[in-house]
Protein backbone atom coordinates (compact mmCIF):
# COMPACT_ATOMS: atom_id res chain seq x y z
CA UNK A 1 0.00 0.00 0.00
CA UNK A 2 1.18 3.17 -1.17
CA UNK A 3 1.35 5.99 1.83
CA UNK A 4 -1.67 8.21 2.54
CA UNK A 5 -4.58 7.77 4.75
CA UNK A 6 -7.52 5.14 4.02
CA UNK A 7 -10.68 4.77 5.45
CA UNK A 8 -13.51 2.75 6.34
CA UNK A 9 -13.59 -0.68 7.69
CA UNK A 10 -11.76 -3.71 5.76
CA UNK A 11 -12.80 -7.40 5.64
CA UNK A 12 -10.73 -9.90 4.79
CA UNK A 13 -11.70 -12.98 3.73
CA UNK A 14 -9.19 -14.24 0.92
CA UNK A 15 -7.03 -16.88 2.09
CA UNK A 16 -3.09 -16.44 2.36
CA UNK A 17 -3.09 -12.57 1.94
CA UNK A 18 -0.57 -10.24 2.95
CA UNK A 19 -1.43 -6.78 3.32
CA UNK A 20 1.80 -4.67 3.27
CA UNK A 21 3.20 -0.95 3.19
CA UNK A 22 5.11 -0.41 0.37
CA UNK A 23 8.80 -0.82 0.06
CA UNK A 24 10.46 2.52 1.31
CA UNK A 25 6.90 3.55 2.97
CA UNK A 26 7.06 3.43 7.10
CA UNK A 27 4.26 2.43 9.32
CA UNK A 28 3.55 6.17 10.17
CA UNK A 29 2.90 7.20 7.06
CA UNK A 30 0.69 4.15 5.62
CA UNK A 31 -2.60 4.86 8.04
CA UNK A 32 -5.97 2.33 8.03
CA UNK A 33 -8.44 4.93 10.02
CA UNK A 34 -11.24 3.09 11.08
CA UNK A 35 -13.41 6.62 11.17
CA UNK A 36 -14.96 5.61 14.55
CA UNK A 37 -17.14 2.63 13.73
CA UNK A 38 -16.72 -1.24 13.95
CA UNK A 39 -12.97 -2.87 13.59
CA UNK A 40 -10.10 -1.14 11.43
CA UNK A 41 -8.95 -4.98 9.92
CA UNK A 42 -11.26 -7.74 10.32
CA UNK A 43 -9.93 -10.98 9.15
CA UNK A 44 -12.79 -13.82 8.52
CA UNK A 45 -12.81 -17.06 8.10
CA UNK A 46 -9.42 -17.23 6.94
CA UNK A 47 -6.78 -19.52 7.96
CA UNK A 48 -3.69 -17.51 6.55
CA UNK A 49 -3.17 -14.06 7.06
CA UNK A 50 -0.39 -11.03 7.02
CA UNK A 51 -0.33 -7.86 8.10
CA UNK A 52 3.23 -5.40 7.97
CA UNK A 53 3.95 -1.78 7.98
CA UNK A 54 0.68 0.56 8.65
CA UNK A 55 -0.56 2.50 11.44
CA UNK A 56 -4.36 1.18 12.02
CA UNK A 57 -6.29 3.56 14.24
CA UNK A 58 -9.62 4.94 15.69
CA UNK A 59 -12.01 1.75 15.36
CA UNK A 60 -14.87 1.91 18.28
CA UNK A 61 -17.29 -0.45 19.64
CA UNK A 62 -20.52 0.83 18.20
CA UNK A 63 -22.96 -2.02 18.81
CA UNK A 64 -22.55 -5.88 19.13
CA UNK A 65 -19.36 -7.81 18.56
CA UNK A 66 -17.26 -8.05 16.79
CA UNK A 67 -16.36 -4.26 16.58
CA UNK A 68 -13.87 -1.73 18.02
CA UNK A 69 -10.37 -3.74 17.54
CA UNK A 70 -7.36 -2.20 15.10
CA UNK A 71 -7.68 -5.61 14.09
CA UNK A 72 -9.93 -8.68 14.93
CA UNK A 73 -8.77 -11.86 13.39
CA UNK A 74 -11.35 -15.07 13.59
CA UNK A 75 -10.17 -18.07 11.37
CA UNK A 76 -13.18 -20.08 12.75
CA UNK A 77 -12.98 -23.56 14.97
CA UNK A 78 -11.12 -26.31 13.70
CA UNK A 79 -8.43 -24.45 11.30
CA UNK A 80 -5.16 -24.34 11.71
CA UNK A 81 -4.76 -20.90 11.57
CA UNK A 82 -1.24 -18.43 11.07
CA UNK A 83 -1.29 -15.06 11.61
CA UNK A 84 1.48 -12.49 11.44
CA UNK A 85 1.53 -8.79 12.53
CA UNK A 86 4.81 -7.19 12.12
CA UNK A 87 5.84 -3.37 12.27
CA UNK A 88 2.68 -2.09 12.84
CA UNK A 89 1.06 1.13 15.05
CA UNK A 90 -2.08 -0.01 16.56
CA UNK A 91 -3.77 3.56 18.45
CA UNK A 92 -6.12 5.03 19.26
CA UNK A 93 -9.17 1.97 19.32
CA UNK A 94 -11.59 0.18 21.73
CA UNK A 95 -9.21 -2.84 22.04
CA UNK A 96 -6.04 -3.42 19.97
CA UNK A 97 -5.92 -6.96 18.69
CA UNK A 98 -8.97 -9.60 19.08
CA UNK A 99 -8.43 -12.96 18.29
CA UNK A 100 -11.63 -15.31 18.36
CA UNK A 101 -12.44 -18.70 17.66
CA UNK A 102 -9.13 -20.13 17.07
CA UNK A 103 -7.80 -23.40 18.52
CA UNK A 104 -5.17 -24.35 16.26
CA UNK A 105 -2.01 -22.60 15.18
CA UNK A 106 -0.16 -19.32 15.86
CA UNK A 107 -0.26 -15.98 16.30
CA UNK A 108 3.13 -13.70 15.62
CA UNK A 109 3.66 -10.16 16.78
CA UNK A 110 6.92 -8.34 15.65
CA UNK A 111 7.78 -4.87 16.37
CA UNK A 112 4.29 -3.86 17.03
Amino acid sequence: MSAGTYSGNLVVSTAALTLKGAPGTTPGAVILDGEGSGSVVYVNQVASFTIDGLTLRNAAQTGSLPGGAGIHFNPGYGKIASFIARNLIVRDNSFGFVVWNMDKGTITLERS
